[in-house]
């Protein structure tokens, strides 16, 4: 692939999900219950996390991860949900230069976790921190909340 068509920007969202047991005959497993990938639990979902990879100069979207949870995410496994997609996508040859998400509260701690992880990595080095951004696999990546959604958070409803 060509440099511009691996530029790409990561988003993320949760959504609530209501409680339910599915079977899937298939696999033979129950896929309603909690699972962040790495492990799975007895325990029913109600939040799902998806991460989606959208392409900066070229138009290309497709979700790449999700996970299901018992309540919302919080910051500190999403910050490692975040940079395990991340390093997951470096490693197939894409170069991430952004994340846009909503400005929820888990959201805001897990990217201020990352941030602050990273000026760690810089005030040890004797460099002068990067002002809010995310340093993965030494790549600079970008926090962005999304506008639209703030755009309608602060916009008076209409009847």
């Amino acid at each position: 692939m060509k440099i511009e068509q691996r530029l790409c920007v990561v988003m993320f969202d949760e959504v609530s999900l209501q409680s339910n047991v599915a079977y899937n005959e298939r696999k033979d497993k129950i896929t309603s219950l909690v699972d962040n990938g790495q492990n799975r639990k007895t325990e029913f979902a109600d939040h799902a996390q998806v991460f989606m990879l959208r392409g900066l100069i070229y138009n290309y979207k497709q979700a790449i991860s999700y996970t299901f949870a018992s309540s919302a995410t919080k910051g500190p496994e999403r910050a490692q949900q975040i940079k395990d997609v991340i390093r997951g996508l470096q490693e197939s040859g894409f170069i991430v230069v952004a994340t846009v998400c909503d400005q929820g509260p888990n959201n805001r701690q897990a990217l201020k976790l990352l941030i602050n992880e990273n000026r760690g990595i810089y005030l040890r080095k004797g460099e002068e921190p990067k002002e809010n951004k995310i340093l993965i696999n030494g790549q600079e990546i970008v926090p962005l909340y999304d506008l639209m959604m703030m755009t309608l958070m602060t916009s008076p409803q209409r009847n």
